[in-house]
């Protein structure tokens, strides 16, 4: 059994920060091995930056502690793991507007929206339960370009809008792994590309 409480992003006290709130409880059973209950919360503050209308950043702080207590038929054990994680976000979009008149469709917006997020976190020892997830060190750059078709659509009264496809590209580039890796080791800094798309023919399908 889990249960997950989520606090979604919002302005701390009218101030320009944001929190944000993820946290979960999870009891963890079987008849052999480790097993136990394990909370955990990780508020996250991050503060939005707009340079006009080209530039939109996004600088976060997260921090995240575990607690658990095991009980694998022989000793009991409670411990806990604290980690902290950095980051930053930055991303802007270009976009051209077509017409075309063809029955119910007006026009067409083609935006771009190229992104890059920085994440560091630190390496910490972590003796976890083996239900428990360990959270690996991070030092990493993600770069992704976001494509996306928005429809004005002829309504009876007025005009609707439907982005009817998205194609996302992403891949991370892995700068710790680098620094640790001997040349004559074949080592990969560069994530799979992640490929991601949405398409809505209609806002019913």
């Amino acid at each position: 059994p889990q249960v997950t409480f989520t606090g979604i992003r919002q302005p701390l006290f009218g101030t320009p920060v944001n929190f944000e709130l993820a946290s979960s409880y999870v009891h963890a059973y079987r008849n052999e091995g480790q097993k136990g209950h394990v909370a955990e919360i990780s508020p996250t503050l991050s503060l939005p930056l707009n340079f006009g209308d080209y530039l939109q950043m996004l600088p976060s702080v997260g921090f995240s502690e575990t607690a658990w207590d095991v009980n694998d038929g022989s000793d009991k054990n409670r411990a806990s793991r604290e980690l902290f994680t950095l980051g930053l976000y930055g991303t802007t979009e270009v976009y051209r507007v077509f017409s075309v008149p063809v029955g119910t469709l007006d026009k067409i917006r083609h935006g771009i929206r190229p992104e890059v997020t920085y994440t560091y976190r630190p390496h910490a020892a972590q003796n976890v339960p083996d239900f428990v997830a360990v959270l690996p060190e991070k030092n990493s750059i993600t770069y992704a370009l976001t494509n996306t078709l928005t429809a004005k659509l002829k309504e009876k009264i007025g005009f609707s809008y439907l982005e009817f496809l998205r194609l996302k590209v992403q891949q991370t580039y892995n700068i710790e792994e680098n620094r640790s890796a001997k040349p004559e080791e074949d080592t990969r800094h560069f994530s799979p590309i992640d490929i991601e798309t949405d398409i809505l023919p209609s806002k019913y399908f």
